[in-house]
Protein backbone atom coordinates (compact mmCIF):
# COMPACT_ATOMS: atom_id res chain seq x y z
CA UNK A 1 0.00 0.00 0.00
CA UNK A 2 1.42 3.47 -1.00
CA UNK A 3 1.59 5.97 1.92
CA UNK A 4 -1.53 7.22 2.93
CA UNK A 5 -2.11 11.28 1.91
CA UNK A 6 -2.50 11.88 6.08
CA UNK A 7 0.54 9.48 6.27
CA UNK A 8 3.06 10.27 4.24
CA UNK A 9 5.15 13.18 5.13
CA UNK A 10 7.61 14.10 7.54
CA UNK A 11 10.33 17.03 7.81
CA UNK A 12 9.36 17.70 4.01
CA UNK A 13 8.22 20.35 2.23
CA UNK A 14 5.24 20.24 0.11
CA UNK A 15 6.45 20.39 -3.07
CA UNK A 16 9.26 17.61 -1.85
CA UNK A 17 9.06 13.89 -2.82
CA UNK A 18 7.38 11.70 -0.05
CA UNK A 19 9.26 10.39 2.24
CA UNK A 20 9.44 6.48 2.50
CA UNK A 21 12.75 6.88 5.25
CA UNK A 22 15.04 9.13 7.36
CA UNK A 23 17.34 9.66 4.30
CA UNK A 24 19.55 12.86 5.48
CA UNK A 25 22.67 11.43 6.89
CA UNK A 26 25.54 13.08 8.14
CA UNK A 27 28.75 11.86 6.06
CA UNK A 28 31.46 14.44 6.71
CA UNK A 29 31.59 16.72 9.21
CA UNK A 30 32.60 19.62 7.20
CA UNK A 31 28.62 19.89 5.81
CA UNK A 32 27.23 19.91 9.16
CA UNK A 33 25.92 23.83 8.68
CA UNK A 34 24.51 23.25 5.02
CA UNK A 35 20.95 22.19 6.36
CA UNK A 36 18.95 22.52 9.16
CA UNK A 37 18.44 18.76 10.34
CA UNK A 38 20.38 15.83 9.94
CA UNK A 39 19.09 12.24 10.39
CA UNK A 40 20.41 9.59 12.52
CA UNK A 41 23.73 11.16 14.05
CA UNK A 42 25.38 9.34 17.25
CA UNK A 43 25.72 11.17 20.24
CA UNK A 44 28.42 13.27 20.51
CA UNK A 45 31.80 12.25 22.30
CA UNK A 46 31.38 14.73 24.59
CA UNK A 47 27.71 14.45 25.52
CA UNK A 48 28.26 13.86 29.72
CA UNK A 49 30.31 17.55 29.42
CA UNK A 50 27.71 19.22 26.80
CA UNK A 51 25.13 18.39 29.02
CA UNK A 52 26.42 18.78 32.33
CA UNK A 53 25.90 22.47 33.41
CA UNK A 54 22.48 22.01 32.48
CA UNK A 55 21.92 19.39 34.75
CA UNK A 56 23.86 20.90 37.71
CA UNK A 57 21.45 23.71 37.25
CA UNK A 58 18.37 21.76 37.33
CA UNK A 59 19.25 20.02 40.53
CA UNK A 60 20.84 22.95 42.47
CA UNK A 61 17.02 24.22 41.81
CA UNK A 62 14.68 21.56 42.05
CA UNK A 63 10.74 22.29 42.46
CA UNK A 64 9.53 22.89 46.48
CA UNK A 65 8.24 19.92 47.70
CA UNK A 66 4.91 21.61 48.08
CA UNK A 67 4.77 22.15 44.00
CA UNK A 68 6.41 18.53 43.50
CA UNK A 69 2.93 16.72 45.56
CA UNK A 70 0.87 19.67 44.10
CA UNK A 71 1.47 18.46 40.68
CA UNK A 72 1.35 14.68 41.55
CA UNK A 73 -1.59 14.83 42.86
CA UNK A 74 -3.89 15.90 39.89
CA UNK A 75 -2.05 15.53 36.43
CA UNK A 76 -4.57 15.81 34.67
CA UNK A 77 -6.34 18.97 35.39
CA UNK A 78 -2.96 20.60 34.24
CA UNK A 79 -3.42 18.65 31.00
CA UNK A 80 -7.34 19.61 31.20
CA UNK A 81 -6.10 23.62 31.49
CA UNK A 82 -3.76 23.28 28.62
CA UNK A 83 -6.80 21.95 26.41
CA UNK A 84 -9.17 24.52 26.96
CA UNK A 85 -6.16 27.24 26.33
CA UNK A 86 -5.16 25.41 23.56
CA UNK A 87 -7.78 23.31 22.27
CA UNK A 88 -6.69 21.62 18.59
CA UNK A 89 -4.81 24.31 18.45
CA UNK A 90 -0.83 23.22 19.57
CA UNK A 91 0.29 20.53 18.06
CA UNK A 92 0.71 19.64 14.54
CA UNK A 93 -0.76 16.33 13.29
CA UNK A 94 1.75 13.35 13.49
CA UNK A 95 2.01 12.97 9.53
CA UNK A 96 5.11 10.99 10.27
CA UNK A 97 3.23 7.77 11.90
CA UNK A 98 4.06 6.06 8.00
CA UNK A 99 7.09 6.72 7.78
CA UNK A 100 7.99 5.78 11.51
CA UNK A 101 5.02 3.07 12.09
CA UNK A 102 4.81 1.55 8.79
CA UNK A 103 3.11 -1.15 10.70
CA UNK A 104 0.06 0.81 10.84
CA UNK A 105 -0.71 1.01 7.00
CA UNK A 106 -1.94 -2.76 5.95
CA UNK A 107 -4.96 -2.08 8.78
CA UNK A 108 -6.00 0.55 6.57
CA UNK A 109 -6.30 -1.81 3.56
CA UNK A 110 -9.64 -1.65 1.97
CA UNK A 111 -9.40 -5.18 2.25
CA UNK A 112 -7.63 -5.49 5.14
CA UNK A 113 -11.30 -7.10 7.25
CA UNK A 114 -11.73 -6.46 11.41
CA UNK A 115 -9.46 -4.78 13.01
CA UNK A 116 -9.18 -2.37 16.08
CA UNK A 117 -6.36 0.48 16.52
CA UNK A 118 -6.51 2.14 19.57
CA UNK A 119 -4.27 5.60 20.81
CA UNK A 120 -3.54 6.13 24.42
CA UNK A 121 -3.03 9.66 25.61
CA UNK A 122 -5.19 10.90 21.88
CA UNK A 123 -4.47 14.37 23.15
CA UNK A 124 -6.62 16.63 20.78
CA UNK A 125 -6.12 13.54 17.69
CA UNK A 126 -2.93 14.19 16.17
CA UNK A 127 -2.07 10.47 15.97
CA UNK A 128 -5.70 9.48 15.78
CA UNK A 129 -7.43 12.32 12.78
CA UNK A 130 -4.28 10.98 10.63
CA UNK A 131 -5.13 7.70 10.59
CA UNK A 132 -9.53 8.13 10.36
CA UNK A 133 -8.62 10.42 7.42
CA UNK A 134 -6.52 7.85 5.67
CA UNK A 135 -8.68 4.85 6.32
CA UNK A 136 -10.01 2.88 3.48
CA UNK A 137 -10.82 -0.21 5.58
CA UNK A 138 -14.84 -0.08 6.09
CA UNK A 139 -14.44 -2.96 8.96
CA UNK A 140 -12.09 -0.95 10.96
CA UNK A 141 -12.44 0.46 14.03
CA UNK A 142 -10.05 3.45 15.43
CA UNK A 143 -10.43 4.57 19.07
CA UNK A 144 -9.25 7.04 20.96
CA UNK A 145 -8.62 7.98 24.79
CA UNK A 146 -6.95 10.28 27.39
CA UNK A 147 -7.36 11.05 31.33
CA UNK A 148 -8.17 14.83 30.17
CA UNK A 149 -11.81 15.35 29.57
CA UNK A 150 -11.12 18.01 27.78
CA UNK A 151 -8.96 16.63 25.67
CA UNK A 152 -11.82 13.75 24.98
CA UNK A 153 -14.33 16.44 24.02
CA UNK A 154 -11.84 18.44 21.47
CA UNK A 155 -11.66 14.74 19.69
CA UNK A 156 -15.40 14.38 19.70
CA UNK A 157 -15.98 17.88 18.36
CA UNK A 158 -13.63 17.56 15.81
CA UNK A 159 -15.78 17.16 12.20
CA UNK A 160 -14.00 14.00 11.24
CA UNK A 161 -15.35 12.26 14.38
CA UNK A 162 -18.83 13.07 13.48
CA UNK A 163 -18.52 11.95 10.42
CA UNK A 164 -15.77 9.95 9.40
CA UNK A 165 -15.26 8.84 5.94
CA UNK A 166 -15.34 4.96 6.81
CA UNK A 167 -14.85 2.84 9.36
CA UNK A 168 -16.00 3.36 12.93
CA UNK A 169 -14.76 5.67 15.86
CA UNK A 170 -14.83 6.40 19.37
CA UNK A 171 -13.27 8.54 22.27
CA UNK A 172 -13.44 8.40 25.64
CA UNK A 173 -12.08 9.26 29.11
CA UNK A 174 -9.43 6.59 30.46
CA UNK A 175 -6.58 6.95 33.18
CA UNK A 176 -3.56 4.79 32.16
CA UNK A 177 -2.60 4.40 34.89
CA UNK A 178 -5.60 3.62 36.62
CA UNK A 179 -5.30 0.45 39.29
CA UNK A 180 -9.05 -0.04 39.28
CA UNK A 181 -9.75 -4.06 37.32
CA UNK A 182 -13.38 -2.75 37.03
CA UNK A 183 -12.98 0.47 35.86
CA UNK A 184 -14.47 0.33 32.20
CA UNK A 185 -11.01 -0.04 29.68
CA UNK A 186 -11.54 2.02 26.52
CA UNK A 187 -12.10 -1.20 24.09
CA UNK A 188 -12.61 -4.90 25.73
CA UNK A 189 -9.93 -6.57 26.98
CA UNK A 190 -7.81 -8.45 24.90
CA UNK A 191 -9.58 -6.65 21.20
CA UNK A 192 -6.86 -4.04 20.23
CA UNK A 193 -4.62 -4.90 17.22
CA UNK A 194 -2.58 -2.10 17.36
CA UNK A 195 -2.08 0.44 20.00
CA UNK A 196 -0.41 3.51 19.49
CA UNK A 197 1.44 5.67 22.60
CA UNK A 198 2.80 8.70 21.31
CA UNK A 199 4.59 11.12 23.78
CA UNK A 200 2.35 9.58 26.96
CA UNK A 201 4.30 7.43 28.89
CA UNK A 202 6.94 10.24 29.90
CA UNK A 203 3.75 11.96 31.57
CA UNK A 204 3.45 9.59 34.13
CA UNK A 205 5.56 9.67 37.26
CA UNK A 206 7.48 6.17 37.33
CA UNK A 207 5.95 4.60 39.81
CA UNK A 208 2.76 4.52 37.77
CA UNK A 209 4.65 2.77 34.76
CA UNK A 210 3.99 -0.76 36.21
CA UNK A 211 0.11 -0.75 36.32
CA UNK A 212 0.31 0.88 32.71
CA UNK A 213 2.03 -1.69 31.23
CA UNK A 214 -0.44 -4.34 33.04
CA UNK A 215 -3.63 -1.98 31.35
CA UNK A 216 -1.87 -1.59 28.01
CA UNK A 217 -1.18 -5.61 28.26
CA UNK A 218 -4.62 -6.00 28.83
CA UNK A 219 -5.93 -3.90 25.85
CA UNK A 220 -3.69 -6.09 23.11
CA UNK A 221 -4.56 -9.24 21.74
CA UNK A 222 -2.30 -12.03 23.28
CA UNK A 223 0.86 -12.61 20.81
CA UNK A 224 -0.04 -10.62 18.49
CA UNK A 225 -1.52 -7.31 19.44
CA UNK A 226 1.37 -4.47 18.88
CA UNK A 227 2.72 -1.45 20.95
CA UNK A 228 3.69 0.94 18.90
CA UNK A 229 6.07 3.67 21.21
CA UNK A 230 7.48 7.20 20.65
CA UNK A 231 8.62 9.18 23.65
CA UNK A 232 11.30 11.67 24.81
CA UNK A 233 14.94 10.56 25.42
CA UNK A 234 17.42 11.37 27.92
CA UNK A 235 19.58 14.53 26.94
CA UNK A 236 16.81 15.81 24.65
CA UNK A 237 16.43 19.37 23.58
CA UNK A 238 13.97 19.69 25.63
CA UNK A 239 15.07 18.14 28.98
CA UNK A 240 18.03 20.79 28.85
CA UNK A 241 16.44 23.52 28.51
CA UNK A 242 14.35 23.02 31.78
CA UNK A 243 14.35 26.32 33.51
CA UNK A 244 14.99 26.00 37.60
CA UNK A 245 12.37 25.03 40.03
CA UNK A 246 11.41 22.33 37.29
CA UNK A 247 12.85 19.47 38.62
CA UNK A 248 10.45 17.13 40.52
CA UNK A 249 12.66 13.89 40.52
CA UNK A 250 15.78 12.56 38.79
CA UNK A 251 14.93 12.84 35.12
CA UNK A 252 11.30 14.11 35.79
CA UNK A 253 10.35 17.41 35.22
CA UNK A 254 7.42 19.90 35.18
CA UNK A 255 6.74 22.33 32.71
CA UNK A 256 5.66 26.19 32.73
CA UNK A 257 1.87 24.80 32.32
CA UNK A 258 2.42 22.52 35.30
CA UNK A 259 1.99 18.98 32.58
CA UNK A 260 4.94 16.85 33.46
CA UNK A 261 7.61 14.61 31.55
CA UNK A 262 10.15 12.45 32.25
CA UNK A 263 13.01 12.09 29.68
CA UNK A 264 13.70 7.62 29.15
CA UNK A 265 16.91 5.75 28.20
CA UNK A 266 16.40 2.82 25.69
CA UNK A 267 17.26 0.47 28.08
CA UNK A 268 14.33 1.86 30.97
CA UNK A 269 11.83 1.36 28.04
CA UNK A 270 12.97 -2.09 27.50
CA UNK A 271 12.71 -3.32 30.82
CA UNK A 272 9.71 -1.27 32.07
CA UNK A 273 7.95 -3.24 28.85
CA UNK A 274 9.87 -6.27 29.65
CA UNK A 275 10.73 -7.30 33.44
CA UNK A 276 7.12 -8.44 33.79
CA UNK A 277 7.22 -10.41 30.47
CA UNK A 278 4.40 -9.01 28.88
CA UNK A 279 5.83 -7.88 26.01
CA UNK A 280 8.88 -8.66 23.29
CA UNK A 281 10.37 -6.31 21.60
CA UNK A 282 10.41 -6.39 17.89
CA UNK A 283 11.94 -2.91 17.38
CA UNK A 284 14.06 -0.52 19.83
CA UNK A 285 15.91 2.31 18.96
CA UNK A 286 17.08 5.80 20.05
CA UNK A 287 15.56 8.59 16.96
CA UNK A 288 18.38 10.71 17.28
CA UNK A 289 18.56 14.01 14.93
CA UNK A 290 20.40 16.84 14.82
CA UNK A 291 19.01 20.41 14.89
CA UNK A 292 21.22 23.38 13.60
CA UNK A 293 21.39 27.07 13.85
CA UNK A 294 23.39 27.87 10.64
CA UNK A 295 23.61 31.64 11.52
CA UNK A 296 25.11 30.79 15.08
CA UNK A 297 26.97 27.74 14.12
CA UNK A 298 25.27 25.87 16.71
CA UNK A 299 24.38 22.14 17.48
CA UNK A 300 20.84 20.97 19.29
CA UNK A 301 20.13 17.75 19.50
CA UNK A 302 16.71 15.88 19.13
CA UNK A 303 16.57 12.51 21.02
CA UNK A 304 13.20 10.23 21.06
CA UNK A 305 13.14 6.32 22.14
CA UNK A 306 10.60 4.59 19.53
CA UNK A 307 10.09 1.21 19.60
CA UNK A 308 7.48 -1.86 18.47
CA UNK A 309 7.03 -4.62 21.37
CA UNK A 310 4.50 -7.44 20.89
CA UNK A 311 2.06 -8.73 23.38
CA UNK A 312 3.31 -12.00 24.47
CA UNK A 313 0.58 -14.77 25.68
CA UNK A 314 1.93 -14.39 29.59
CA UNK A 315 -1.14 -13.66 31.66
CA UNK A 316 -1.42 -10.03 33.15
CA UNK A 317 -1.07 -10.72 37.51
CA UNK A 318 -3.33 -9.03 39.26
CA UNK A 319 -5.97 -8.44 36.62
CA UNK A 320 -9.30 -9.80 36.62
CA UNK A 321 -10.17 -12.24 34.17
CA UNK A 322 -12.19 -9.35 31.42
CA UNK A 323 -15.60 -10.34 32.48
CA UNK A 324 -16.08 -7.00 34.86
CA UNK A 325 -14.89 -4.78 31.80
CA UNK A 326 -17.35 -6.92 29.35
CA UNK A 327 -20.55 -6.17 32.91
CA UNK A 328 -19.44 -2.49 32.90
CA UNK A 329 -20.02 -2.19 28.76
CA UNK A 330 -23.16 -4.33 29.02
CA UNK A 331 -24.60 -2.20 32.04
CA UNK A 332 -23.68 1.17 29.66
CA UNK A 333 -25.54 -0.35 26.43
CA UNK A 334 -28.62 -1.66 28.45
CA UNK A 335 -28.67 1.96 30.23
CA UNK A 336 -28.62 3.22 27.00
CA UNK A 337 -31.29 1.71 25.19
CA UNK A 338 -33.36 2.32 28.70
CA UNK A 339 -33.17 6.33 27.93
CA UNK A 340 -33.73 6.13 24.57
CA UNK A 341 -36.95 4.16 24.76
CA UNK A 342 -37.73 6.82 27.73
CA UNK A 343 -37.26 9.68 25.54
CA UNK A 344 -39.09 7.92 22.34
CA UNK A 345 -41.89 7.40 24.96
CA UNK A 346 -41.54 11.35 25.92
CA UNK A 347 -41.55 12.41 22.36
CA UNK A 348 -45.14 10.37 21.71
CA UNK A 349 -46.57 11.60 24.53
CA UNK A 350 -45.14 15.39 23.52
CA UNK A 351 -48.18 17.91 21.10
Amino acid sequence: MPLAASLSTTRAGPDEPVKTQRDRVLMDEKEVFNHNAWDDVPAPEDEDQLVAPYLELQHAFPASDEKRDELNADPAAHWDAFYRLHSSSFFKDRKWLGLEFPQLLPFLEPTAGPASILEVGCGAGNAFFPLVESNQNPQLTLGACDYSSEAVSVVRSNPLFLNPPTGHVHASVFDLASAGETDPLPAPEGSVDVLLLIFVFSALHPDQWAQAVKNIARLLKPQTGLLLLRDYGRHDLAQLRMKKNRLLGENFYCRGDGTRVYFFTLDEVRSTFTDAGLFEVQDLSTDRRLLVNRKLELKMYRVWQQGVLRRSGAAVVGAGSGAGVQEVVAEKEDAEEKREAEDAAQTERTP
